[in-house]
């Protein structure tokens, strides 16, 4: 039960995107997981942004507010709305650094308690070392136009805004990013929670009978490596080597590359299956795989520590990734030197998927390791550590 003391058990989750149950990327399953823990401790408004200002109750904790704006008059009606329902309680920003550093700056005069949630961004030069020309032509709004980028003004500029006085906590999931935003503002209160991981994931039994059956889902893009994933698998294919791929990509993506690099290599495209579908059942799809491909190139247009990858470590399916970004403090030393590795090092990608598909030893040892990373990143333990500044 909710006390008498309305006000204080309100909890208001703010993002700038829509908020869309068939499409929860990044930033709604964040705050969609927030939301699902907290209702029992508070009433919880979900505020978004739409095309018209709607409000619609999912139950009678849990309500989704939807509000006009471009990205600057957006917070400013996030704000009106709050104040004008007289149900402030804490307000839950979750976001990019250069939108929660607007945020922080349009509401500096917000008498009332703020949280912000950043999941990525703070790149600097050393995050473009691995992009290609024809990542830069052929895809630019995925890096050099990517919001992450365009966003660098806004850190510089309103950053410094962290340090507000009604800025509780500065939640980050990994230290390459609160060191970035420390840069920034110096006296603002950053905690390292990373977080990502269903609980249930973890209790799945890891014992099954390895058939070198490769997968990759998410979004497919020249920056999400897939040329170096489909150079590697040819070369495992050339060492005689027999496997099979399946790529589970989101319905709205454009597959094109993902074509062109199949008829450059006939041989893994005779192995390949492509689905276009939103996953309902992760950790049935994933189960299926004997090692999961996660190769990136650019870290701006992904969450610090991504979810695919955390939930494949969490299921028991052996990872190969990249070392970008902030990925790399995910890994201890034994794990990190067989799953990690450079972007387009495919004959790393090759000696590694091979060890891992044939030295089964190895390989329960990395699905061990990884798990014990990922047990910390449940999202009941990141909701205890959120209601600590609520």
């Amino acid at each position: 039960m909710l006390s008498k003391n309305l006000n204080a058990n309100v909890l208001n989750l703010v993002l700038r995107e829509k908020f869309d149950f068939n499409k929860l990327s990044a930033v709604p399953r964040v705050v969609w997981e927030t939301a699902k823990r907290a209702q029992k401790d508070f009433k919880v408004n979900i505020i978004s942004n739409g095309e018209e200002n709607k409000e619609e109750n999912f139950n009678e904790n849990i309500k989704f507010i939807y509000l006009t704006g471009s990205h600057f008059s957006f917070f400013d009606n996030v704000i009106r709305s709050i104040q004008k329902s007289g149900e402030k309680g804490t307000v839950h920003f979750f976001g990019s650094l250069s939108g929660g550093a607007v945020f922080c700056k349009k509401t500096d005069k917000y008498n009332g308690k703020i949280v912000l949630n950043i999941i990525n961004g703070g790149m600097t030069f050393k995050d473009f070392k691995y992009l290609r020309l024809y990542d830069v032509i052929f895809q630019p709004f995925n890096c050099v136009f990517h919001p992450s980028i365009l966003g660098i003004p806004f850190e510089l500029f309103f950053a410094k805004a962290f340090q507000n006085k009604n800025v509780k906590a500065v939640i980050v999931q990994s230290h390459r990013l609160k060191d970035r935003v420390l840069q920034f503002a110096p006296r603002s209160n950053v905690k390292v929670i990373p977080y990502g991981v269903p609980e249930e994931y973890l209790k799945i039994n890891t014992s099954k009978v390895f058939e070198n059956n490769v997968l990759y889902f998410g979004h497919i893009y020249t920056v999400r490596g897939i040329d170096d994933m489909i150079r590697s698998l040819n070369l495992l294919d050339m060492d005689g080597f027999d496997f099979n791929v399946k790529f589970i990509i989101t319905p709205e993506t454009n597959i094109r590359f993902l074509e062109f690099m199949l008829k450059r290599f006939p041989n893994v495209k005779q192995r390949t299956t492509i689905v276009k579908k939103y996953i309902k059942d992760l950790d049935i799809e994933v189960q299926k795989a004997s090692l999961c491909l996660f190769l990136y190139r650019f870290p701006g247009e992904i969450p610090e520590y991504p979810f695919a990858l955390l939930e494949a470590m969490a299921i028991g399916v052996p990872v190969i990734t990249t070392d970008i970004g902030a990925i790399g403090e995910l890994f201890k030393d034994s794990s990190g030197k067989i799953c990690l590795v450079k972007p387009n090092d495919i004959l790393a990608i090759k000696d590694r998927m091979k060890l891992l598909f044939t030295n089964r030893s190895e390989s329960k040892k990395v699905i061990d390791d990884n798990r014990g990373i990922v047990s910390a990143m449940t999202w009941d333990k990141c909701y205890i550590d959120f209601k600590k500044f609520y």
